[in-house]
């Protein structure tokens, strides 16, 4: 459960970090004199979507490993 939820977080940060690069491209555009390309910035939102995807899967992998293996099986 743990690796399936961290395999998602792999394409989410890609995809999070061009359009950020893209709209940070806008806002400064918009808004002179601003520098809003700020490289620890980019890191701090990535380490605590890290933590969120982490929190999210944490719940759903404990739940799945108290689970008897037999006992799913034989419900499916």
């Amino acid at each position: 459960m743990l690796r399936q939820g961290l395999w998602l977080l792999i394409p989410g940060l890609t995809i999070g970090v061009v359009i950020a690069a893209g709209v940070a491209r806008l806002a400064q555009a918009l808004f002179l004199g601003v520098n809003v390309l700020n490289p620890i910035t980019y890191v701090i939102v990535g380490v605590v979507e890290c933590v969120v995807v982490m929190v999210a899967c944490l719940g759903p992998a404990l739940r799945a490993s108290r689970v008897d293996p037999l006992t799913a099986l034989r419900s499916e």
